[in-house]
């Protein structure tokens, strides 16, 4: 048995109600991948709502890998059954390594994987695992099928001239990379009419922001419907101008407490008023709710 020690760990976006839960046996490292790697699903949901990364939040520790294996499993089925958090997670949990399907990538399925792209940069967008196994072991000087990239001097018109050929961000992003960020860091991409934001972080100005929250009348719908921007809107103090949407209802504990006693167990309560069932569940008032059933117990751990 090796010496290292499993972590569980939560990131939360309080603001959108999303969690994502996570393993590892070095916290520091994976951190790191989960805020700078463009590949990870938590980068890419900070990025597409303008938000900060969330601090990991270890819940369990000092577990052998066996026991991380199965407790990783344990809590996403916990957060997706029992909270009403929003799961970011894909797969079970579980899976070695964090790659789904938890596939062992001998050296003749990453060739045979990597035979699916054009280029590297295609391969490793599309299966970093399968890239970065060939990276670490040498084989990608052996995949003689992929053009080596050209080492070009990306003046603002060459950029230009390679964008011209995309009609999307993300198109331009996989399919020309070192231009992609060279638009990127000198704020090009505002001057490109021609490439369409899809799959990309819109740039939420308050004219933008208050044209799409006319498209509710209360401010949940809006939070649920259009997160981005009611981030926006909180952040910059917005929605107090906005007189058409109804306000969220601040829920104290005595308003939480009497609206519960309408209920008879934590399922009724959860379904029949999330807003105060969450409160309840944030705050730690479930567990004094003694005439709710605790069948189906939500999580109250965190």
């Amino acid at each position: 048995m090796n010496g290292k020690r499993d972590n569980i760990y939560i990131y939360l976006w309080e603001g959108f109600n999303t969690i994502y839960i996570g393993r590892t046996v070095n916290p520091k490292s994976r951190h790191q991948a989960h805020r700078t790697r463009e590949t990870e699903s938590t980068y890419k949901f900070s990025s597409e709502h303008g938000v900060k990364h969330p601090k990991m939040i270890i819940i369990e520790s000092d577990l052998s890998v066996e026991e991380g294996v199965e407790r990783e499993k344990y809590w996403i089925n916990e957060y997706r059954e029992h909270s009403t958090y929003n799961v970011l997670n894909k797969t079970k949990g579980g899976e070695v390594g964090g790659s789904s399907g938890a596939i062992k990538w001998t050296k003749d399925n990453v060739f045979e994987e990597a035979k699916k792209y054009n280029s590297l940069s295609q391969f490793k967008y599309n299966n970093n695992s399968a890239y970065s196994t060939a990276r670490l072991n040498g084989w990608l000087k052996e995949m003689t099928w992929f053009k080596r990239p050209i080492y070009i001097k990306w003046t603002k018109e060459a950029t230009f001239e390679e964008a011209k050929k995309y009609q999307t961000r993300r198109n331009f992003e996989v399919g020309s990379n070192s231009a992609y960020n060279v638009a990127l860091k000198n704020r090009w991409l505002d001057e490109m009419p021609w490439l369409k934001i899809v799959g990309h972080y819109k740039k939420w100005t308050k004219e933008l922001v208050f044209e799409e929250s006319k498209k509710y009348s209360h401010r949940k719908p809006f939070k649920v419907g259009s997160p981005g921007a009611y981030r926006v809107a909180l952040d910059n103090g917005w929605l107090d101008e906005m007189s058409w949407l109804a306000p969220k209802l601040k829920w104290n504990k005595n308003a939480v407490i009497e609206e519960s006693k309408k209920y008879n167990s934590r399922g009724s309560f959860k379904n029949g008023n999330k807003s105060a069932y969450n409160a309840a569940l944030k705050n730690r008032w479930i567990d004094e709710m003694f005439w709710l059933n605790r069948n189906n117990t939500p999580i109250n751990k965190i």
